[in-house]
């Protein structure tokens, strides 16, 4: 029953959106928070929310179908609504400042600074139920998010504190002076393309050229040396987080929907394979050996029956 009465309210909620059920002062006393969160006070639900939405009902014209009574008393809802709860928890909230678009207060309401006109006490109410499994899969998903920003972060302390070290210096160092080299090997093949400049352009360029001077070009080189160090190995850890995460997701995927009996079955038959597995190998791993011994033993014979038998003269 306290279900039934949670659906039936959630219902009604969506045609006094759909109908605009209040006329003027429907922003004043209903707000939609989200696609599945109502906020209103709870007395104008009775005494104007309710008694406007039977007009629609009683009206052929205007009502589009759906419910088309409530025929619930405010006590059982009221006890409902706190009653029922969900994967996520309670579905009714209580907020003492609520904000709404338009003020009926008998005394108007200071408009706050973000443009609403009117400030008072309401319930939020919470429609979408969240059931456990779907809960269980939004906190999987969670843990997984963090377990990725988690790599991400160690993996670029790691990269910075490599980046610290002599080995690290030595590396970005090098590496910018490779890139500066190869840029002037690249820029001077392509000036041999060019037609002869003139004086001009060449004295301009000879003062742009000792304006930027080599030790600033080699500072910015390693800048993005390092930054392109510490984002790839940032990378190479989250795709492997991301692949470890993509295998857990084909594992449960596998086993969902199976008893405990059924997963137990299932070790059972993994773990005996396994077993079998490692038998097979130790038996290669005999035969093998055994081999050697054998090879060893006739090796030393034919050794000893070599030096036994006499040379002829």
């Amino acid at each position: 029953k306290v279900r039934n009465i949670v659906q039936n309210l959630g219902e009604v909620l969506q045609q006094i959106e759909r109908y605009k059920v209040g006329g003027d002062q429907h922003e004043s006393v209903f707000r939609v928070v989200d696609d599945h969160t109502y906020q209103f006070p709870w007395d104008a639900l009775w005494s104007l929310l309710l008694p406007d939405l039977n007009q629609v009902w009683s009206n052929p014209d205007l009502f589009s179908g759906g419910i088309n009574s409530f025929p619930h008393e405010r006590r059982e809802v009221e006890q409902a609504i706190f009653q029922f709860k969900d994967a996520a928890g309670s579905i009714v909230k209580k907020n003492s400042s609520a904000k709404f678009r338009k003020c009926s207060c008998s005394q108007s309401c200071n408009p706050s600074d973000d443009g609403w006109m009117c400030t008072r006490p309401a319930l939020l109410l919470r429609m979408n139920m969240v059931y456990e499994e779907n809960m269980i899969e939004k906190r999987r998903a969670q843990a997984f998010e963090k377990k990725v920003a988690d790599a991400a972060k160690a993996a670029e302390a790691i990269a910075k504190n490599y980046l610290a070290t002599d080995d690290g210096m030595m590396m970005v160092r090098d590496e910018a002076e490779r890139r500066i080299a190869t840029g002037r090997e690249v820029s001077k093949q392509s000036t041999q393309f060019k037609s002869r400049p003139s004086f001009i352009s060449v004295v301009t360029s000879s003062l742009c050229g000792n304006r930027v001077s080599v030790k600033a070009l080699r500072k910015r080189n390693e800048a993005k040396v390092r930054k392109e160090y510490i984002e790839q190995e940032v990378a190479k850890s989250t795709a492997k987080v991301i692949e470890e995460n993509d295998k857990i997701r084909r594992i449960m995927k596998k086993w969902v929907g199976n008893s405990v009996c059924d997963v137990f079955k299932g070790w059972r038959v993994l773990l005996h394979a396994s077993k079998k597995h490692r038998r097979g190998q130790a038996r290669d791993l005999l035969r093998e050996d055994r081999r050697t011994y054998e090879n060893n033993v006739n090796a030393y014979k034919l050794k000893d029956l070599e030096v036994s038998v006499p040379v002829l003269a």
